[in-house]
């Protein structure tokens, strides 16, 4: 037991005593701050070596479904075979980006996915690096392919695939989203991207993504860890057809951190540090709604297509009807106590009237529509309780943090500023605490994350390919697609599968 010397304090990884300063690294501030991140450390190695012990692989489980459920429900057995499957996810292939930045530690990270005419594509942007898009396979090796560039100088606040809409003598598939930066006279702007569809590979593109397949990288025990490669730039997606111009509504003094498009009824809406601006699918105003703070999140309600969820800088939820004017706007209705990250009307799940919401200060919480807080003129305010609330998620004032929910399997992730990915199910009986925790990213904190739980069907192509090496059982699917720094330099796409 090392001796209390005043004036000086005992270093445990180091082995000896420092000198207590007024300021620095050996001031009593940071000294607490150094023992704290360690106690929680401590804390959070604990919990994942518990989880560790609690693993059930997939054929113990398939074993107790069968022998020894004890006549659960059917609800309850597909929550614990997701879990079950979710809890066996590792690193399986990592590509990296061919983008000289280091944006993706310092600043935000748009990512989206979607599937057309069978092909993959991913959809991701950087601050000053524009728009990225690229096709994706899961099977029979994951990889990516493609060398699309929009709006190479743009820092995109807010990005999304929208529904496909009738311009001209054709349908374009579009883009929606916000920029921020001064062009001219317009601080930042609202804006839709038309885009062609991705054609299916071909035999020749097969070969060139075979030639340039992620290798293993192994470690140190000649073991494979996972594969990494680099994005596939000769397989090119010519453009099938001339797309419309792009859209763009802009502001002079306005940020606008959100947006959100319902194109079945004709509306776009965008959210900055001023209001909430409604828009037809032609990007022309329609209204506005002046708001107390940054509106930092949109989601449409999709039991009430005209609806739109917001979250706010200071904690605020509530409901945006492009039917009602300013003032007879609903009034909003809980208050998180922490800027809101992340929502998602849960419309599916039990009651279908209540929404998750994540924020900063580590608060992920489920809130029921039918119960909110009433609002006062006084400072004081009657807040109710959310429905539930999961436990350890790590942040403390970041916004930009990867968080992804997928209503098929009632599972959420997110990713804390302590560089670690972490799964809660929000259907689990038992635990509101997350069953499965990542080892922390050596390269950054991980600003973008997607669920793959369907993932783009084998391309027709392949079955003409012996696939000696990739045979049908080790194909990969479901995981989760991740945005990550590479060696702290340019970013990168991870695929994590659940069979590695």
């Amino acid at each position: 037991m090392p001796a209390d010397i005043p004036g000086y304090y005992f270093n445990e990884e180091k082995n000896r005593y420092f000198k207590i300063m007024p300021t620095g690294p050996h001031s009593l501030s940071a000294i607490k701050q150094a023992r704290e991140e360690k106690e929680r450390e401590a804390a959070i190695q604990q919990g994942m070596e518990k989880q560790k012990q609690e693993t059930m692989n997939m054929s113990q489980f398939l074993r107790w479904r069968q022998t020894g459920s004890g006549g659960h429900s059917s609800a309850i057995l597909r929550e614990k075979g997701q879990r079950v499957l979710f809890k066996q996810i590792t690193l399986d292939t990592r590509i990296q980006l061919p983008l000289q930045t280091t944006a993706s530690n310092t600043s935000t990270v748009c990512m989206d996915l979607t599937s057309s005419q069978g092909t993959g594509e991913i959809l991701c942007s950087f601050e000053n690096a524009g728009i990225l898009r690229y096709g994706y396979q899961v099977n029979p090796f994951f990889h990516m392919w493609g060398n699309e560039r929009y709006d190479k100088a743009l820092s995109i606040a807010s990005m999304q695939y929208a529904s496909p809409i009738r311009r001209g003598n054709g349908t374009d598939r579009t883009i929606v989203g916000t920029f921020y930066g001064e062009i001219g006279d317009v601080s930042s702007s609202l804006w839709r991207l038309p885009i062609h569809d991705l054609p299916p590979l071909s035999q020749e593109d097969t070969t060139k993504l075979s030639e340039c397949a992620p290798e293993d990288i192994t470690t140190s025990a000649s073991t494979a860890a996972y594969k990494s490669g680099r994005v596939c730039r000769t397989v090119s997606a010519p453009h099938d057809r001339d797309t419309a111009p792009a859209l763009h509504y802009g502001f002079e003094e306005e940020t606008l951190w959100a947006s959100a498009a319902e194109d079945t009824y004709d509306s776009v809406v965008a959210g900055g540090n001023s209001g909430i601006y409604a828009f037809n699918s032609e990007l022309q105003p329609i209204q506005r709604m002046h708001v107390k703070s940054s509106i930092f999140v949109l989601k449409s309600s999709k039991a009430q297509p005209r609806q739109y969820w917001y979250g706010s800088r200071n904690g605020t939820v509530g409901l945006y009807d492009i039917r009602c004017n300013e003032g007879h706007q609903p009034h909003p209705l809980f208050n998180q106590l922490s800027s809101i990250t992340y929502l998602y009307p849960l419309e599916d799940h039990s009651s279908g009237h209540t929404v998750l919401v994540v924020g900063t200060n580590g608060l992920i919480n489920i809130w029921d529509a039918r119960f909110p807080y009433t609002p006062q003129k006084k400072k004081k305010k009657t807040y109710h309780t959310p429905v539930k609330t999961l436990e350890g998620h790590q942040n403390a004032y970041t916004r930009e943090l990867g968080v992804d929910y997928d209503p098929n399997t009632n599972l959420l992730v997110a990713a804390g500023d302590d560089k670690r990915l972490r799964l809660w199910s929000l259907i689990n009986p038992d635990s509101n605490e997350p069953f499965w925790t990542s080892e922390k990213s050596l390269t950054g904190i991980i600003k973008a994350a997607k669920f793959v739980t369907d993932p783009p069907a084998l391309q027709s192509v392949w079955n003409t390919i012996a696939l000696v090496e990739k045979p049908l059982f080790d194909r990969r699917c479901p995981g989760l697609l991740v945005c990550a720094p590479f060696d702290g330099e340019t970013p990168a796409i991870e695929w994590m599968s659940v069979s590695r």
